[in-house]
C-alpha cells in the first residue's frame, strides 16, 4: 500500500523539489549579476555640477552562508530519507 502511494506521490515530490532548486538557483544568479555590475556602474561625477543626477542603487545581498551547510543539509536529509524508506520495506517483509 505505501509503495503504491510512493508511486504516486513521488514524481509530484520531485516536481516540486526541482521548482524549489530552479528558484533558488535564479535567485542566486541574479545577487551574483547585481554583485558584479554593481561597481561597474558607479560613476564619478564633481560635486559641484548642476547635471549630478542622485542614482539609488539596490542594497547588496547579505552574506549567505557557506556551501558546505548545504551539502551536509543534503546528505541530512538523503540519509533521513533513506532511513524511512528501508524501514518501511523491511516491515514489509
Amino acid at each position: 500500500m505505501q509503495k503504491t502511494i510512493l508511486r504516486l506521490v513521488w514524481p509530484y515530490i520531485l516536481r516540486y523539489l526541482a521548482k524549489h532548486g530552479a528558484v533558488y538557483l535564479e535567485k542566486r544568479r541574479e545577487q551574483k549579476r547585481l554583485r558584479k555590475a554593481a561597481p561597474a556602474e558607479a560613476v564619478v561625477v564633481p560635486p559641484d555640477s548642476p547635471d549630478v543626477a542622485v542614482v539609488e542603487y539596490p542594497p547588496l545581498p547579505q552574506a549567505a552562508p557557506r556551501p558546505i551547510w548545504y551539502v551536509l543539509a543534503g546528505v541530512l536529509l538523503g540519509s533521513a530519507i533513506g532511513l524511512m524508506l528501508a524501514k518501511l520495506l523491511w516491515e514489509k517483509k
